[in-house]
Parts: C-alpha cells; structure tokens; sequence
C-alpha cells in the first residue's frame, strides 16, 4: 500500500509538472513567433461550410465543429472578460491564504522546549533530511502543520505535545518532516496558481 501511494504521488506529479512545462513552452512559442508571417488571426469566416459529420457524395464537412469555432472567435472579448473575473477572485484567495500563512508564521507562536528540538533532529536524521527547519507551538492552527520552503516551520496546535503519547508525537513530527522532505509547500504553490489560471481545465483539476 506505501509504494502503490508513492508511485501514484509520482505519477500524478509528473503529469501536473509536464502539464505546466508544456504550458509554458507554448505560450513562449506562441509569443516568440506572434509577429511572424505564418501566424495568422483565428478570425476566418466559415459560414459557407455544410453537412454535418456525415459522408455525402465523397465529400466529409463539419458543420458543427465550425459552428463552435465562429461562435468562440464571435465571443472571444466576452470569453476572455468572464476568465478575467473569475481569475481575479481566485487571485484574492490565494492572496488571502497567503496572508493567513503570513500571520501563523509570524504571530502568537513559542518555542519548544529542548527536548523535543532534539527529538526533531533525531528524526530528521532518520529519514536522511537536511535541511534547517524550526518546531513551534502556535495559538492560530488546530492541526500540525508546515509553512515555508526555504525555511520551513512545523507548526504544532498548543497543548499537543503534553496530551499525546510520545510515540503518536513522533508520529506526527514524521509525518511533518516527510513534507519538508518531499517539498510539498513548493509544490502545493505552483499547483494553487496553476489552478489559478486553468480553473476551466478539468483534466488539471483532476490531476490536482
């Protein structure tokens, strides 16, 4: 069950990273050659066309396909002002999250004591991590959790380390470090925007 988990985790990553990395090189494709003679303006009439996706004498046309394709170019303005819209809500919320996590980071937090700075050192050298990260006891959470990529934090609900067997804290400090490990906060960050920007893609959303 561990490595069918981990390699579904890899795969759908591959698949998202290559989503984004062929987006990319579109766009830079695109906007490299768009003065260029041979890109042209999608705004071709094909009124003229007929029959639907049928043979007929021969000939195969496609009428409904043409049809789609008049209507996207007739309302491309307005397809692009509602993707605009919706694109600025999304913004806010993640401008939102990211203030939130500003403020758990930075605000209503304690140390811990030495013990279990140790133990998180111990642990971290387990798993074969290095890499400086900081164990707090914050006020503003409920659950565990990590913020930060270049200096992550793991952030501990207050009162948990004194009401939980040490062996499910370890458990729970694990679990936190693999994040730190697997760069998951970076992760989770390119896969807010890319959500962003490609909300109407259900194939991404999926894989999301």
């Amino acid at each position: 069950k561990k490595v069918c988990s981990f390699l579904r985790y890899n795969l759908l990553l591959t698949l998202f990273l290559s989503f984004v990395f062929c987006v990319s090189f579109t766009f830079n494709y695109e906007f490299q050659n768009e003065n260029e003679e041979h890109v042209k303006s999608l705004n071709f009439s094909i009124k003229n066309l007929d029959a639907i996706w049928t043979v007929e004498n021969n000939r195969i046309s496609n009428q409904f396909s043409s049809l789609v394709i008049d209507f996207l170019n007739q309302n491309a303005n307005t397809i692009v002002m509602i993707w605009f819209i919706i694109f600025c809500i999304k913004c806010f919320g993640i401008t939102s999250n990211l203030s939130q996590i500003y403020r758990i980071r930075n605000y209503r937090n304690q140390p811990v004591s030495d013990y279990w700075k140790e133990k998180l050192a111990q642990l971290a050298q387990k798993i074969n991590l290095n890499k400086e990260f900081t164990l707090l006891e914050s006020q503003l959470i409920k659950v565990p959790s990590v913020t930060g990529f270049f200096k992550p934090i793991i952030l501990l609900p207050i009162g948990l380390l004194s009401n939980l067997p040490q062996y499910q804290i370890e458990a729970i400090l694990l679990h936190e470090l693999a994040h730190i490990k697997r760069k998951d906060y970076f992760v989770n960050i390119i896969q807010s925007f890319a959500e962003t920007l490609f909300f109407f893609n259900p194939g991404l959303l999926w894989v999301s």
